[in-house]
């Protein structure tokens, strides 16, 4: 959660996000952090559910807060050709980054 709060406050001072990098990846690794320690067990398919609803989550949320609540023009055609391919993009690399990570995680534990 306390990584989460850090990573999103140095996102909204880079990109002005107006906290809501911050706030959101606060509640998501709070969130993700409670389940993993409670309900789920920290495999790939959990990794790929968790990282696909927040992923999609956030994707979603910023559109509409920024495009749509901001009375951007355009807000499908960036909807269709920006952040739902994103989406796609990230969802189809969590298997492969996670199994990765998971390799050094080992590697690491080992030595």
């Amino acid at each position: 959660m306390l990584l989460g709060l850090f990573a999103g406050a140095l996102w909204d001072i880079f990109a002005s996000g107006a906290s809501f990098n911050a706030l959101f990846l606060t509640t998501v690794g709070f969130i993700c952090g409670t389940l993993i320690n409670t309900i789920m067990r920290n495999n790939v398919v959990t990794a790929f559910i968790l990282s696909t609803a927040a992923t999609l989550i956030y994707n979603i949320c910023y559109w509409l807060f920024h495009y749509i609540f901001g009375g951007l023009d355009s807000a499908v055609y960036m909807l269709l050709r920006f952040y739902l391919p994103s989406i796609i993009y990230t969802v189809i690399l969590v298997p492969l980054i996670f199994i990765i990570v998971r390799f050094i995680e080992k590697k690491f534990a080992e030595e």
